[in-house]
């Protein structure tokens, strides 16, 4: 296995092994001191609308945290694509 995947692989076995769900995701997204919208974010994505433009987020990181991040500042998911990690949930909103 190489580097890379080994990190990500034991990485993503702490979210599972600690129990991250989706409320702690929402909660971590809104502390300022992990993220912080910034300046002309929302004026950014109303032109994107405006001029009917799709946009495709890439990141090596998780993707749960974009989207949920996206959410929380009244971003519309529609004609937005995500291409990251994702962690999946079991019933009770617990990754797996």
């Amino acid at each position: 296995m190489n580097k890379t995947k080994e990190w990500w692989s034991k990485h993503l076995e702490l979210f599972v092994k600690y129990g991250l769900t989706h409320a702690l995701i929402d909660q971590i997204v809104q502390d300022p001191t992990y993220f912080q919208a910034r300046t002309g974010l929302q004026a950014f994505f109303d032109r994107i609308r405006t001029e009917n433009i799709d946009l495709f987020i890439v990141s090596s990181g998780v993707g749960n945290f974009i989207e949920s991040f996206l959410i929380q500042n009244n971003i519309s998911l529609d004609g937005i694509r995500i291409h990251g990690n994702r962690l999946f949930f079991d019933e009770n909103g617990t990754a797996i």
